[in-house]
């Protein structure tokens, strides 16, 4: 926990609990520490109203925990659910009731329990869409989103020492039917995995790739980030950056830094990539023609250097997932990014 830091001189955690051995072994070593330190934590478990057990097993999770005396709390995806892309929508969900949560009480680091099976088949996953570098380093320990830190302390866990440690505490968890259930592509690679090792291709390796990536990325945002304290964001989305910012860096780092503006001026889940993005970068070079778009926003020359703006008449996604429906003209209302500009960690007072 020292390497996610800092913390509070009394740390006060959130933990997202499902039931799952994964999840609450965290939440009991995350308690753990906390009272070490004079702190306390709060669990957090989100009910999608997609399984008719949901309810039932989040009420099991508060007895669990009660009776260790760690405060749980039930949160609920409300509403009209998709029928198409529902896997992404309710992870969409889920994070914004956590965040939410977080910044209506208080609470600063919200622990999630990620591990090392999850941190491989993300990587594994990825690769098999094609992600560069950024894509492939798959989780980071340490992220931020809608003003909360994102902690994720099990990356280097593996599954089967978590259900140890909750076996030797005489903890029983809840396993869900979802993580088996083959139209979800996170589950068909699992079912996958005995084929890929005898292949040679082992979890614990795609996971140590996965962190080296992670740290060559960190690297990265280090200099994307010297890049970006040049770059003007202003209050009503637009941002201003000098014509030598792209120019002159080396071009891998043109691209990174001009996705991330896109990424949060527009609002958007992933940064864009690929031709597009590359086309882009040659029209801002050429500093002529008429304003471009791109990734929900419009790119024009302004003087020495270029503006970025939320495209006119596009749903504003800077809110997050479930807060309700878009505006359709983010300047006329505060604009607020989804995600931070400069990669990096909030300093805590």
């Amino acid at each position: 926990m020292r390497a996610l830091g800092p913390f509070e001189r009394s740390p006060e955690l959130a933990v997202a609990v499902s039931g799952g051995s994964d999840s609450l072994a965290l939440t009991l070593l995350a308690a753990r520490w906390a009272a070490s330190r004079g702190g306390r934590i709060t669990a957090i478990t989100v009910d999608h109203g997609l399984r008719p057990e949901a309810a039932g097993e989040a009420r099991q999770v508060k007895r669990w925990l009660s009776a260790r005396g760690i405060h749980h709390v039930t949160l609920r995806w409300r509403g009209p659910k998709p029928e198409r892309g529902l896997p992404a929508a309710a992870r969409d969900a889920r994070y914004a009731l956590l965040a939410r949560y977080c910044r209506r009480h208080g609470l600063l680091h919200l622990l999630l329990a990620h591990q090392a099976e999850d941190l491989a088949e993300t990587f594994l996953i990825r690769l098999g869409h094609g992600s560069g570098l950024i894509g492939l380093a798959a989780m980071a320990s340490v992220t931020e989103f809608e003003g909360v830190r994102l902690l994720r302390p099990l990356l280097s866990v593996t599954r089967a020492t978590l259900r140890a440690t909750l076996q030797a505490q005489g903890q029983g968890w809840i396993e869900d039917p979802t993580n088996q259930d083959l139209n979800f592509e996170r589950a068909r690679l699992r079912a996958q995995m005995p084929q890929l090792r005898s292949q040679g291709i082992r979890a614990a390796s795609a996971a140590a790739t996965a962190r080296a990536l992670g740290r060559a990325r960190a690297r990265i945002e280090d200099r994307v980030a010297a890049l970006l304290v040049h770059v003007a964001l202003q209050r009503d989305g637009r941002a201003r950056l000098p014509r030598p910012l792209l120019l002159e860096a080396p071009r891998p780092l043109a691209l990174q830094t001009l996705a991330g503006l896109l990424q949060t001026i527009g609002g958007q889940d992933y940064p864009p990539r690929g031709d597009a993005l590359d086309r882009l970068l040659e029209w801002m070079k050429s500093g002529t023609g008429r304003a471009r778009t791109l990734a929900g926003c419009r790119i024009a020359v302004h003087g020495e250097g270029f503006t970025i703006a939320p495209e006119a008449g596009r749903p504003d996604r800077s809110a997050a997932p479930g807060a309700g429906p878009g505006i359709k003209n983010p300047r006329s209302q505060g604009w607020r990014p989804r995600r931070p500009l400069i990669p990096g960690r909030f300093a805590v007072v």
